[in-house]
């Protein structure tokens, strides 16, 4: 279920190193937030950034991608160690909720949460160097 205008309320990734500053980057209809370790020059760690920008309808539509027609199974495969990175994808709706989380490697019944988590950092980092 989609707010009446189409849009979901929230999307929010947020990327864990092991070992450096951690990243979020959230969006709702027409503004996109990031703070933290945006992986710049490949570094793990790096120093902080926090910007807002305002998001077009056209950049939200490519943001969301097919986010709202795909189906994800909510049993993941079994994931775990000690280095390497934990993203976590949130969508907000209301008051209905959904999280995902994966240890360095996203299951492959869940790549389309991948995908997101990919476009928004590609984004991200395309918004911050401009």
């Amino acid at each position: 279920m989609v707010n009446q205008d189409g849009t979901i309320s929230k999307v929010s990734l947020e990327v864990r190193p092991a070992f450096g500053t951690r990243l979020v980057i959230s969006f709702k209809k027409d503004h996109l937030y990031c703070e933290g370790n945006l992986g710049l020059e490949q570094r793990f760690i790096y120093p902080g950034v926090y910007f807002e920008s305002a998001l077009s309808s056209s950049d939200y539509d490519y943001l969301i991608g097919n986010l709202k027609d795909i189906t994800t199974p909510p049993f993941p495969s079994y994931g775990g160690g000690l280095d390497g990175i934990t993203f976590e994808v949130k969508i907000e709706n209301g008051l209905n909720k959904a999280h995902f989380s994966w240890w360095v490697e996203c299951p492959e019944r869940w790549k389309e949460l991948e995908y997101l988590a990919n476009r928004l950092i590609t984004y991200a980092r395309s918004t911050h160097n401009s």
